[in-house]
């Protein structure tokens, strides 16, 4: 045993890892070095015929095209993101305080119940086993709306975390992308947050966006084509604000940052 050493295994660092699978099995690409150039493969853990190597300079320049999708060609578009996350914020700071308000109501009733089946058993209005099975179920619904109000204030902070990135990323991701001093840990964390899926078949890839940069890739060429006319005022002639409240959790919102149960997968996903 003298004179060995335990064997050190590194993970090598490269900037697609668990990114992007394959568009035949859905099985991850694998990516290796050979000589000085990174190619990616898929791992075959799944029956898969695809057996084409590539090289990681030809997906990243297709990523990049993507990513140019949701690049704003003028102050216009971002001015109108602005816009859009500002309405949303109004409608969210009005359903965020009342959702409140409703859950506080309902502790304080909680806690009125708890303290009259306390004081008809001091005065035995009511017997030990009556007092224990309402205390037993008062303390339930206490526990069942700590919960949600705890869990309705943590998606709110999400909830505007969510809107600062997706303004963050519409400035400036083409710039970290496209800089090849940017840590790869970093790209890789704008890639997560831009696409929701990234596929590869025959050296083609194929692309989701989250649901946020999908709309903002949509209406962007509209955009640059109204742009285009000098004489024209941009203001967005659709409405963004979605009126329906259908959940607790789920406030009114544009259809730029989506629902409470979108901006939950996203984080959980991240």
């Amino acid at each position: 045993l003298h004179g060995k050493k335990t064997p050190k295994f590194s993970r090598h660092n490269y900037l697609f890892n668990s990114l992007i699978r394959c568009g035949e099995c859905g099985g991850l690409i694998t990516w290796e070095k050979q000589k000085k150039y990174i190619y990616g493969h898929c791992n075959k853990f799944k029956p898969c015929s695809q057996k084409k190597y590539f090289h990681d300079d030809v997906i990243e320049k297709q990523l990049l095209e993507k990513v140019e999708e949701i690049q704003p060609k003028s102050q216009a578009l971002i001015t109108w993101v602005i816009k859009a996350l500002k309405e949303s914020h109004k409608d969210e700071s009005l359903y965020h305080n009342s959702v409140v308000e409703e859950l506080n109501n309902n502790l304080a009733t909680i806690n009125n119940k708890l303290n009259k089946i306390y004081e008809d058993k001091l005065d035995e209005i009511i017997s030990k086993d009556k007092y224990l099975e309402l205390r037993d179920k008062y303390e339930a619904d206490e526990k069942e709306a700590l919960e949600t109000l705890s869990k309705h204030k943590v998606a709110n902070i999400k909830y505007y975390d969510y809107g600062l990135l997706v303004l963050d990323v519409i400035k400036n991701s083409k710039e970290i992308l496209s800089d090849k001093e940017k840590p790869n840990d970093l790209k890789r964390e704008y890639y997560k947050k831009i696409f929701s899926e990234i596929t590869v078949l025959d050296s083609e890839i194929k692309v989701e966006y989250d649901k946020a940069f999908k709309f903002i890739a949509e209406f962007s060429s509209k955009v640059e084509n109204i742009c285009e006319d000098n004489n024209f005022t941009f203001e967005p002639s659709i409405n963004l604000l979605d009126k329906t409240k259908t959940g607790t959790l789920l406030p009114v919102c544009s259809e730029l940052l989506g629902s409470w149960d979108d901006v939950g997968t996203f984080y959980r996903k991240n």
